[in-house]
């Protein structure tokens, strides 16, 4: 049989939704959801997959699908500079076509896609040597910050013999400057000037402009997340931070997930995780967390904020539908391709990822 690389026709997302059940599971989401699928994989946020079911590259054998690979297409932002890139989700072959070197087909097509920068969260760790081979920057482990908000909850939650002895609450201290937080329903106007000037003082990522925060977060089809804008005393806007709270399956606990901190000044970072700390205990959760690679470590850990790693003997789970007592690390691989604009930048060491880059945070 002849292997065929092409983009998904409208008339086969179920074809790619019987792929996901047969070969990554009957429950995973994407075998089951068609609506979530389409967002996720969305072929209306780029111009190279018009007209496409999906913005996905795949492999077929005699009209049967083997082989896909998501394509979250949307700009990176290097210090200002904007260019077209993408994030890579759900790489997959059916196994007899492994062999066949379906995997590496798939990458190697992706990097022929007119494209700046690429990435790609949360893989699996058979894969990384080629991720490696292929030359991508990579990353073990995305660091992820803690804050206890209910002892008792939380220990319900995390496992480890010391368990008890490690989970301190810390009441949250008010914040110190003059900057003021409020929740949104809407990405503010001048959020794009905020932005630019952020971007330009040291910055490699997703462009997080109004429309991503509107699509990836505000207009989300299954999780409801929450915008939190600050301002300084001026009225000039400032930061931002992205949370949702998470119910856990079949339990009473509660979580609540950072996503975004987007601070101008320490003060700034000070009244945002002050901000968040009291919507978690407003409405009782566990814990909080917060995946990046740019931490604020300081600020973090001056309001009681404590890294994963700091307890490598405990169990703190990430996964809560259901509940799985058990670590799980979120990987990371980035490089640049083609033509890009980026070359010679600082652009490893001002990485920006979270875990929602790549759709790390997502339903189950």
């Amino acid at each position: 049989m002849t292997l065929v690389e092409r983009f998904v026709e409208p008339s086969e997302i179920d074809a790619v939704l019987e792929f996901f059940r047969l070969y990554w599971g009957s429950n995973h989401i994407l075998g089951n959801d068609r609506e979530y699928m389409v967002w996720q994989m969305s072929p209306e946020r780029s111009p190279v997959f018009a007209g496409a079911g999906l913005a996905a590259v795949t492999y077929w054998d005699d009209g049967r699908l083997v082989g896909l690979i998501g394509v979250q297409s949307m700009p990176f932002n290097c210090d200002g500079d904007v260019a077209d890139s993408a994030w890579l989700c759900n790489l997959g072959a059916a196994p007899e076509y492994l062999p066949r070197g379906v995997g590496t087909k798939l990458m190697t097509a992706v990097h022929r896609l007119p494209i700046a920068g690429i990435g790609a969260a949360g893989i699996n760790l058979a894969v990384i040597p080629m991720y490696r081979a292929m030359r991508y920057h990579c990353l073990d482990s995305l660091p992820r910050f803690i804050r206890i908000v209910d002892v008792d909850s939380a220990a319900c939650l995390i496992g480890g013999e010391r368990a008890r002895d490690v989970l301190v609450h810390r009441d949250s201290a008010k914040a110190g400057g003059t900057t003021s937080v409020r929740e949104s329903s809407s990405v503010p106007d001048d959020w794009q000037i905020f932005w630019d000037g952020y971007t330009r003082r040291g910055y490699f990522g997703t462009q997080r402009d109004a429309g991503f925060i509107v699509w990836r977060y505000l207009q989300h089809p299954r999780l409801d997340y929450r915008l939190a804008v600050a301002r300084d005393d001026a009225g000039v806007l400032v930061g931002a931070s992205v949370y949702r709270i998470e119910q856990v399956r079949n339990r009473s606990e509660k979580l609540l997930r950072v996503l975004e901190i987007i601070a101008a000044s320490d003060d700034v970072w000070d009244a945002l995780l002050a901000h968040v700390e009291e919507i978690g205990v407003a409405h009782g959760v566990a814990f909080a967390d917060h995946y990046s690679s740019r931490p604020h470590v300081v600020a973090l850990r001056q309001r009681g904020w404590y890294e994963e790693d700091d307890h490598r003997d405990l169990i703190t789970p990430s996964l809560f539908q259901p509940w799985l007592q058990h670590k799980r690390r979120i990987n990371l691989a980035v490089r640049l391709i083609g033509a890009t604009p980026w070359k010679g930048r600082a652009w490893k060491e001002n990485l920006h990822v979270v875990k929602s880059d790549g759709d790390q945070d997502r339903p189950s």
